[in-house]
Parts: C-alpha cells; sequence; structure tokens
C-alpha cells in the first residue's frame, strides 16, 4: 500500500519526536499539510528514555534563578575540550547556542520542571539540568521528556484533523530516491510482514544508533571491534538502521568508531551474564 505525507520522520526517540512535533508547529497555519513518524518499536522513546543524568544547558531561567554564572562561550569551551581535538566546531557551537532554547522549550512547552541542577564531569558550571526528588527518589529525566513528547504527539495523532499520524512497528527498509536525487519518501515493514509505502516531500532520518548491536555482526564490529560484545545500557533496536539507509543512497559516514563507554553500570546479581545492563549514570558518579 501507498500512502503520502508531506513530511517523513523516521525514528521515534527525542530526536525524531522533538522533529515532528516542530514540523507540527512551523505547519500549524498551512491548510492540509500532514506529518507521519514511523517508529520500528511497538512504543516512542528509544534510548532517550533511558538517560537518567539530565539535559545540558546555559543561561537557562533554572541558572539565573540559582544565581549561575555561564554562558554560551564555557559550554563550547568545555566540549572542545572534552573531545581531545576531535570535535567538529560547527557541531559544538550548534550544540551550545542552541542549548538554551532547548531546555526552555522542554519547561516552558511541557511544564517539565528540570529545576535541578548539577556539575557533572568535564563542566565547569552547573549546567546539568535535572528533576526534583520524589519522596526521597530521583525521577529519571529521558522518561519524562519522552513521555512529555509522547502525550503531546499522541494528541495530535487523535484529533482528527488527518494533520498527523504516528506508526510503529513500522521498520523503515529503504528510502524512495527522487528523479532529482533527493529523498522522496521511504519504504516500511510492519511487524505482520506487509511492505508499505509512505511518499513524502519531506524525510527527516532521526534514527542511527548502533551501540545495541552487541556481539552481532554490524557497524560496532567493523567500526570499533575492540567494544563488540561488551555489556550495553542500549536497546537491543539500536542495530544502525538510518546509517544503513543513508549510505545505501551514498551519503558519507564520519566518526564512526567513536563510541562512547561509561565506567560504571549496575549489574543484576540474578543475572550477571545479561549482555544487557543499566547505566550507573554520570548523575550518579557526580552527585551521589
Amino acid at each position: 500500500m501507498t500512502t503520502r505525507a508531506n513530511i517523513v520522520v523516521i525514528g521515534g526517540g527525542l530526536a525524531g519526536m522533538s522533529a515532528a512535533l516542530e514540523a507540527l508547529h512551523q505547519t500549524r497555519n498551512a491548510v492540509g499539510v500532514s506529518v507521519a513518524l514511523l517508529e520500528k518499536e511497538a512504543r516512542t522513546g528509544g534510548n532517550s528514555a533511558k538517560a537518567s543524568s539530565g539535559i545540558n544547558g546555559v543561561l537557562t531561567r533554572t541558572q539565573k534563578a540559582q544565581g549561575v554564572a555561564d554562558s554560551v562561550k564555557a559550554f563550547a569551551r568545555d566540549t572542545e575540550r572534552s573531545g581531545h581535538g576531535r570535535s567538529n566546531e560547527t557541531l559544538v557551537h550548534k550544540l551550545t547556542e542552541d542549548s538554551t532554547a532547548a531546555v526552555t522549550w522542554l519547561q516552558k512547552e511541557f511544564g517539565l520542571d528540570l529545576d535541578v541542577l548539577a556539575q557533572l564531569g568535564g563542566h565547569s558550571a552547573p549546567r546539568t539540568h535535572r528533576r526534583p526528588e520524589v519522596g526521597g527518589k530521583p525521577q529519571p529525566v529521558g522518561w519524562g521528556i519522552v513521555s512529555a513528547l509522547a502525550e503531546r504527539l499522541g494528541a495530535f495523532a487523535r484529533d482528527g484533523s488527518g494533520r498527523f499520524r504516528l506508526e510503529t512497528g513500522a521498520r523503515v527498509t529503504q528510502l524512495l530516491k527522487a528523479s532529482d536525487g533527493g529523498v522522496a519518501g521511504a519504504e516500511y515493514e510492519t511487524a505482520n510482514g506487509a511492505r508499505h509505502r509512505v511518499q513524502a516531500d519531506v524525510v527527516v532520518l532521526a534514527t542511527g544508533g548502533f551501540a545495541g548491536e552487541g556481539a552481532r555482526p554490524g557497524f560496532l564490529r567493523q567500526f570499533a571491534p575492540q567494544l563488540a560484545g561488551l555489556a550495553s545500557t542500549n536497546g537491543a533496536f539500536a542495530t544502525g538502521d538510518g546509517l544503513r539507509l543513508a549510505s545505501a543512497l551514498g551519503a558519507a559516514l564520519v566518526d564512526m568508531d567513536q563510541v562512547q563507554v561509561h565506567p560504571t553500570g549496575f549489574v543484576a546479581t540474578a543475572d550477571p551474564a545479561n549482555p544487557t545492563k543499566f547505566l550507573a549514570a554520570e548523575a550518579l558518579r557526580g552527585e551521589g
């Protein structure tokens, strides 16, 4: 079956959900414009749902309320120092300059309580925004963020306007190439094996993590073989699908050997050999 949407977003993690919401916002006054989000898992969230330390930002209302002296320049300097000479300056500036707007968007648009600050590893000021404890227990930051965005997208999907549709269990297998060399849509497969095509004017590729491959053949073995089989906190769904889709159309891959390894994780005493672990995050090491 072939359908159509003006904008198709592939991947339902934080990046994909943010892209879909921004597309809906930017086209709110455009008649007949529709957005589709394709996610291969049964629900949205991806690895973003597992993030627990917080989100970094400077010049936010939280920093101002707590009297924290910080700047984009200091954030960029810390980021470049952590990159040990390998940082892409354009991306560093994108990350740091947009950090204020990113945190503000979550606080104002979704009412997220990112009101606790922590100074974690590599940072010269408290700029990691966390959620306050409830009943003496920390609130998971990533889960709170993706849940808020998923709720908003769900409201769009149910409002009857036809502006947005969410398809879970939809594994994209191919990007459709346009006659001018661009991308004109995607082909995907649903859980029952049915194949579908969606034509689009714009395709946003918001997936590509591959650290869930474990010891299976794939990008990890190809680019960072020393890490293949290492226990991971990534979901088994993180198999680099977006990278394969893009490279099949000739996109170049960069920095594929730069895979982050955390020094701490929780081991289930009942199943210590399980290759999937829970992350003992930076916040635990930095804040206790």
